[in-house]
């Protein structure tokens, strides 16, 4: 009985582990997603600058 138990808690933990994880995951590209769109707002910000000032950043 108390292996089952063991076993039991054990299964609970890997499952919430796993669901970390995941979650952990889905932030993970929200926040490389967010670094790629300012990388482009930033260099689309020095193609502007350059295109009226003739400077290239």
């Amino acid at each position: 009985m108390i292996r089952q138990d063991i076993l039991v808690q054990y299964s609970m933990v890997n499952l919430e582990l796993f669901n970390i994880v995941e979650e952990v995951k889905k932030v993970s590209k929200a926040f490389v997603v967010l670094l790629v769109n300012a990388e482009n707002a930033q260099s689309w910000d020095g193609v502007k600058k350059s295109c009226f000032t003739g400077s290239v950043r």
